[in-house]
């Protein structure tokens, strides 16, 4: 089973002290117990965001890259999707 987040949002004043990372572990924790396997998002390449997520164990996927090569309209901005496989 899959999920994707759709939002997820620290308000910039209250980012760096913890709490995206106590909420997406705890997120994490409860799709472990549903039985969900993968995590999927779409977050922007090369911002904070990007690096957070990463650095949580999230990878780049390359599905977004190809759905560019075959339909260019779905360019609108430089974005990664990023997938990571619960254990």
């Amino acid at each position: 089973m899959h999920f994707q987040i759709q939002e997820f949002c620290i308000i910039t004043n209250r980012q760096g002290q913890g709490i995206g990372t106590m909420l997406l572990n705890e997120l994490t924790n409860s799709l472990k117990e549903e039985n969900v396997t993968n995590v999927f998002l779409l977050t922007s390449r090369g911002l904070r965001t990007e690096g957070f997520y990463k650095n949580k164990g999230f990878s780049a996927s390359n599905s977004l890259s190809k759905d560019r090569q075959r339909n260019r309209k779905i360019l609108i901005c430089e974005d990664v999707d990023l997938w990571m496989k619960l254990s």
